[in-house]
């Protein structure tokens, strides 16, 4: 039984507990209640009942949110503890654990007793209370991020928080998401707050229903996201990131700026590969090449086992600067996915800034709001 209803006598109020080596939370549920003691536990101020969260959630998935709105579930606390769910002449039993009266105040306190409050970061190293107006864009900066984590569960599967910018990376990328607000959000201890993805998944869900939330880390082991009626507890110590310092990535980039091309027009020209890539291939190169009149975009067959099914070329007439010409005898392989999940994040009138130079580790792309790092990789 990974989850715990539990109610509060005094306050007349029903709350969802889930629990395990990850996370701990809690939600207020809200609905008609109507209360009868167990016999014999007449001066006691909890109850608690353990509950399989899984098989809740699919007996409530199994009706339609019209159909649940008749629902009635009849928990039984005491030593008999049941869980009954009804829906016109359906029933579900489901089962369940005794908690008995001096655990569920134990959980109380555990859970309910925890002093938290969004204005007071005393003891906190990241609060995003201190973004202030500047939160919405602070959650899109996330949402944006979230494409370019790796897939590798064990490292850089976190975000790297700075007060004016979110940072992502791993062997294929780097992308930057500037802030709008400068904020003092990260304690000046340290240089930035490793967010693991999970609690973002979670921030998100606010971030849809435009609640007042607040979300608060001590010290990297975990974040506490809570409204007044919901609460999570998260593990963080799983966060692995190491992003670049300002200056290293201010090296990175390539000395010479090639050209600046719409946004919309750039995707476009990444998206006419989409059908040569073999199927099911994660590895998806793109490489481009400066003329004196554009930049042409190369696919080329690599091999029955190669991650591309054909040769294919796409050229973009534009205006190529002369130190783009005359520094780019070369070049340059990197990943179509990046650059597509990169160009999908801005609007399509946009253009971005192309830099790429012979001697240098990557191509970059600059916008006011965001910029990526693309790694070269062999042809």
């Amino acid at each position: 039984m990974n989850a715990t209803i539990f109610y509060d006598v005094e306050s007349n109020l029903l709350h969802l507990i889930t629990h395990d080596e990850v996370s701990r939370a809690y939600a207020s549920i809200e609905g008609e209640l109507e209360f009868t003691k167990p016999e014999g536990e007449e001066g006691d101020k909890y109850y608690a009942v353990g509950v399989s969260l899984a098989l809740l959630f699919d007996s409530f998935a199994s009706y339609s949110l019209e159909e649940r709105k008749s629902m009635v579930v009849d928990f039984t606390f005491g030593e008999h503890s049941s869980v009954l769910i009804r829906q016109s002449k359906d029933k579900i039993i489901l089962p369940c654990k005794y908690i008995p009266a001096y655990k569920a105040e134990e959980i109380h306190n555990d859970i309910f007793n925890q002093e938290l409050s969004g204005n007071n970061d005393e003891d906190w190293l990241f609060n995003m209370a201190s973004f202030g107006e500047g939160q919405t864009d602070f959650l899109k900066g996330l949402d944006l991020s979230k494409s370019f984590l790796s897939k590798n569960e064990k490292s850089n599967n976190a975000y790297a928080i700075y007060n004016d910018r979110v940072i992502v990376n791993d062997e294929r990328h780097v992308f930057v998401y500037r802030l709008n607000n400068h904020a003092h959000a990260i304690k000046a201890s340290v240089p930035f707050a490793s967010l693991h993805k999970l609690p973002v998944k979670i921030l998100s869900i606010f971030n849809d229903q435009n609640s007042q939330f607040y979300a608060v880390m001590e010290g990297q082991e975990a974040i506490v996201i809570y409204t007044d009626s919901f609460m999570v507890t998260i593990n963080n110590s799983f966060a692995s990131i190491k992003p670049p310092s300002a200056e290293r990535l201010e090296a990175l980039i390539p000395k010479t700026l090639l050209t600046r091309l719409p946004v919309g027009q750039l995707l476009k020209a990444c998206h006419f590969f989409d059908n040569y890539y073999r199927s099911g291939s994660e590895y998806q190169p793109l490489t481009i090449e400066v003329c004196p009149d554009g930049i042409k975009f190369l696919l080329k067959d690599s091999g029955i086992n190669g991650s591309a099914s054909a040769n294919a070329e796409k050229f973009i007439e534009c205006e190529i600067t002369d130190d783009g010409i005359t520094n780019n005898p070369v070049s340059a392989t990197f990943l179509n996915s990046s650059l597509q999940h990169y160009l999908s994040g801005l609007p399509k009138a946009d253009s971005v800034d192309i830099y790429h130079s012979e001697d240098a580790k990557c191509v970059f792309l600059r916008h006011p709001k965001q910029s990526i790092y693309l790694a070269k990789t062999d042809d």
